[in-house]
């Protein structure tokens, strides 16, 4: 089932398979050895998460589609934790080798159209549906009006994303900058979190640092801000994480309409 999905995927994507085994045998309808090496003729990368025990038929599927790599494509899980250290392993997108890409005969290159949203006083039809909405997003090739995003435009079949779906895709190539701590200081250029808008704790003497009392205070140890080096803006630690974590997009620096 898995092999049908992937035969119609297009030239400049990877065929990954992720299996999370619990039983100790397999039932399989046909042929397993054929389908394995339709699988490695066809170049499908699998990789087994293993709840149980080792199957000796999942070393060989494993084995022969990752020439020979047992290490990173079959793992058994040890604990919860262990489980979801090899699950975000195994989200994490390939790397592309020199060789891979001379067998292709090269690189592969996607058109991709960034649309203008656009926000309508009367409903009009959208292209991919046929439905009345209000707003939706205008193609750049063909001018016709979707109402969501990601997806290929329904007329002239070019791929419609936004910066951001961008960036999610290519974080593990060009990963966001990592936010710099604030120094502790008597005053501070901002009072809030600029994502969050939480107020930040106030200033502290630097007199009163090394007194007793005031040694086990936060407040004299960290200043609970960080700063981006690119639009200088301040987060929290809870914004930090999530910037960095799930939206790889700073906030301060897409909100700059001047920046190139």
């Amino acid at each position: 089932m898995a092999r049908g999905l992937l035969l119609h995927v297009a030239s400049h994507c990877t065929r990954e398979v992720l299996i999370i085994f619990g039983a100790l045998f397999t039932s399989d309808p046909g042929n397993i050895h054929k389908t394995i090496q339709e699988f490695v003729k066809e170049k499908i990368t699998v990789r087994v998460i293993g709840l149980t025990a080792r199957v000796a038929i999942c070393e060989e599927l494993c084995k022969l589609t990752n020439s020979g790599d047992l290490k990173s494509s079959y793992n058994v899980i040890l604990n919860e934790g262990h489980f979801k250290d090899l699950f975000m392993d195994a989200v994490t997108p390939l790397a592309f080798t020199k060789d891979g890409s001379e067998k292709k005969n090269g690189y592969t290159l996607v058109k991709m159209g960034f649309p203008k949203r656009v926000m309508e006083a009367s409903p009009t039809l959208c292209s991919c549906h046929s439905k009345l909405v209000y707003g939706g997003y205008i193609c750049p090739r063909c001018e016709a009006k979707v109402c969501l995003l990601p997806t290929l435009c329904p007329c002239c079949e070019l791929m419609l994303i936004l910066s951001t779906h961008l960036a999610r895709s290519y974080h593990h190539l060009f990963p966001l900058k990592l936010f710099l701590e604030v120094p502790v200081s008597e005053k501070y250029e901002t009072s809030e979190c600029f994502g969050c808008q939480v107020k930040f704790p106030p200033g502290v003497s630097l007199k009163d640092k090394d007194l007793i009392v005031n040694k086990r205070k936060k407040e004299f140890h960290t200043s609970s801000r960080y700063k981006c080096t690119d639009c200088n803006k301040e987060f929290c630690v809870d914004c930090d994480i999530f910037i960095h974590d799930v939206l790889h997009n700073c906030p301060g620096c897409e909100s700059n309409v001047y920046r190139s």
